[in-house]
Order: C-alpha cells, then sequence, then structure tokens
C-alpha cells in the first residue's frame, strides 16, 4: 500500500529487542502482552502475509495504520483498509478455514467460537477525519455527539458482520485520550499561544471522544444483554 502511515523504521521500536516491526510504539504494545498471557510466543501475522489454513488457524492481524470506522477515515495518508474492508478480509479468511476442516461449518463455527477477537478503532476517526478540518467536513457536519451516534452505528454493524462470521468473543477498546499525545499537545500549544506549557491538552478533543467511549460501553452491554447476538460475549476494555 502507498502511504504514509508506517512506522517500519525508527524510532519505533527502539526498546523492541527486534526493533521496529510496524506498529506505532516504542516496545511492547499491550495488545502483544496479552497474546503472552494466553500462550503464543511469536507474533500473530498480519493479513497480508497469512494464507495457508493452518497459518490463520493461529490469528492472523487485520490491523491497518490510520484505518478508522468510516471508509474516509485516513485518506489523508494514504491507502489503508478501512474496518469495513478489515471485516471483508476476515471473511476471506473463514472461507481458506473452511476448506482446512474440509467444508464442515459446524467445526469450524465451534473453532471460532473459542477464538478471542480484539478491536481497537475511533482514534483515527478522530485524529484522522473529524479534527482535520482542512481535509474533511464532518466536523462541520456533525455535531461531536451525532458523529459519535454515527460511528457507533457503523461500528455496530461492522461487528455484527463479524458475529454472523462465526466470531463470538470479542474485546473492543475504548479511544484514549488522544487529546493529549505528543502530536496534539504541540499542535494545541502552537495555536494557542501558551508559551512553553506544552503539557496542556486538547480537552474538546477529549471531550468528544469521551461521547464515543460511553456510547461504546451501552453498546457492548446491549450486545451482551439482549437477543440480537446470541451467544456472543463482548468486553469493553478501557484505556
Amino acid at each position: 500500500m502507498l502511504t504514509l502511515a508506517r512506522a517500519n523504521y525508527g524510532p519505533y521500536g527502539i526498546d523492541f529487542p527486534l526493533g521496529a516491526t510496524g506498529r506505532f510504539t516504542n516496545g511492547v504494545e499491550n495488545l502483544r502482552n496479552a497474546q503472552r498471557l494466553i500462550g503464543f510466543q511469536n507474533f500473530i501475522p498480519p493479513f497480508a502475509r497469512a494464507r495457508a489454513p493452518r497459518e490463520v488457524l493461529r490469528g492472523v492481524n487485520f490491523a491497518s495504520g490510520a484505518a478508522g470506522i468510516r471508509e474516509e477515515t485516513g485518506n489523508n495518508l494514504g491507502d489503508h483498509a478501512s474496518l469495513s474492508q478489515q471485516v471483508t478480509n476476515f471473511g476471506n479468511v473463514v472461507q481458506v478455514m473452511l476448506r482446512y476442516f474440509r467444508g464442515d461449518a459446524s467445526l469450524l463455527n465451534s473453532y471460532l467460537g473459542r477464538c478471542i477477537f480484539f478491536s481497537g478503532m475511533g482514534s483515527n476517526d478522530y485524529l484522522n477525519n473529524y479534527f482535520m478540518s482542512n481535509f474533511y467536513t464532518t466536523s462541520s457536519d456533525y455535531t461531536p455527539k451525532a458523529f459519535a451516534s454515527v460511528l457507533l452505528q457503523d461500528y455496530a454493524n461492522q461487528l455484527a458482520k463479524m458475529y454472523t462470521m462465526g466470531a463470538r468473543k470479542v474485546i473492543v477498546t475504548s479511544v484514549g485520550q488522544i487529546g493529549c499525545i505528543p502530536y496534539q499537545l504541540a499542535r494545541y500549544t502552537a495555536n494557542n499561544n501558551t508559551g512553553n506549557n506544552s503539557s496542556r491538552c486538547n480537552e474538546k478533543i477529549n471531550d468528544a471522544v469521551s461521547m464515543f467511549n460511553s456510547g461504546l460501553k451501552r453498546l457492548v452491554q446491549r450486545f451482551n444483554g439482549g437477543t440480537e447476538l446470541p451467544g456472543a460475549k463482548f468486553v469493553y476494555l478501557a484505556n
């Protein structure tokens, strides 16, 4: 993919034994720690390289840099696989797995029912969409409350689609306080003439994200508490 959203070079991975791996972190991220606790010794391979049935049985990483829940999110940085494309890719992997189980959908569904799915979406929809008014119109099209609502509706639709493909145990993470990340600290300070006080967060972004997180928690409760997705277990993980 032709994109500026890359992390396969230093200083990314500076505290990681293998160096830069394409993940936007200096070391081991929380998901990798969780994988170790479950028993994974190696990284879960990315979708671009996981093709053989035995490979995908170990898990697949569908993540894509700058991707969001909305289709247009991240277009300012180049090519990416949006959430809907990632879900489509999951569907393609399910078909590969079905061949491994010799077409036995019951065995496949039983296997998928024991798998854990992890989804952390939403931050790019704010950083590389809603709060980038020079590139996107969403901030003028929606109030923060309305934007959170449409995001959650789109998210719910994709999670429900994953359910129809066999996903039953799903962890969804909240969006962190992205108004306090270094880029936003520098940008907010420069735009608001706050002098040397570079530790001041952009609470406008944090407040908007808080609306999304509150709605996401309610969505998880809805999925777990009704008959909409029988047999599913969703977990809300706060950042």
